[in-house]
């Protein structure tokens, strides 16, 4: 049974989803512009190459990271198929690259007298990081909301898969009760009568309609379907 009221994206799952296309977007991007320009104001760039290397690396991540949180926010906004799966992926990557980013600082041959700083920075991201990861990740496993809208959408998927394929199976009418029923079935499923019966018939005919070929008392054309007057 589905519970209308959470079959949908709404309440904390679409909180998670602006968080994805709109909040980490405009954090990384004010993050990369504001590292840069303090990089540049205390020429650090100059005075360490390492950290040079460290931020270009950190820029190119956290691009695709941004690209990577559009997509996942936008495939479960659009309640797609395996949205949660890419959803968790990107978490569990984004957690990685905030400890791993964090922790390059310290092979970048800083100051020594810069590391209190840096403990106090890389503790706090690295503690944000794992807040984040743990609250969404956690929602995204044990969700009413979540199981509602996206386990409902995969069974739709393949329901509709399902009835495609058999769909495109050949098909044709009962001649006794006009149903559809398998090409090859020997037995209409429908009204039970088999089909060595209407063998039987020597005389042939042709539907007037679509000037198929038909046996003399055939009440539908096995073909086009149209009922036969007698």
């Amino acid at each position: 049974k589905i519970d209308k009221k959470y079959k949908r994206v709404g309440g904390w799952l679409l909180l998670f989803c602006l968080s994805l296309v709109i909040f980490i977007p405009a954090i990384s991007f004010f993050n990369i512009a504001t590292g840069l320009q303090d990089s540049i104001d205390y020429n650090l760039f100059s005075l360490f190459p390492k950290f040079l290397i460290l931020s270009i690396f950190d820029i190119i991540i956290s691009i695709g990271l941004i690209i990577f949180a559009i997509i996942a926010g936008f495939e479960l906004i659009m309640i797609r198929q395996n949205a949660v799966s890419i959803a968790k992926k990107f978490l569990i990557i984004y957690l990685l690259y905030g400890i791993l980013i964090n922790f390059g600082l310290y092979f970048v041959d800083l100051p020594f007298g810069s590391y209190s700083y840096i403990n106090s920075q890389v503790g706090r991201n690295i503690f944000t990081s794992l807040i984040y990861f743990g609250i969404w990740y956690s929602y995204l496993s044990s969700s009413k909301r979540v199981k509602m809208t996206y386990q409902f959408q995969n069974v739709q998927d393949k329901y509709s898969t399902s009835t495609q394929q058999v769909s495109h199976h050949p098909q044709r009418y009962c001649p006794n009760c006009g149903r559809y029923i398998p090409f090859d079935a020997k037995i209409c499923p429908y009204c039970g009568k088999k089909f060595s019966e209407f063998q039987h018939h020597t005389v042939k005919d042709q539907c007037p309609s679509c000037g198929f070929e038909i046996q003399s008392g055939d009440m539908f054309c096995v073909n086009c379907g149209m009922q036969i007057k007698e």
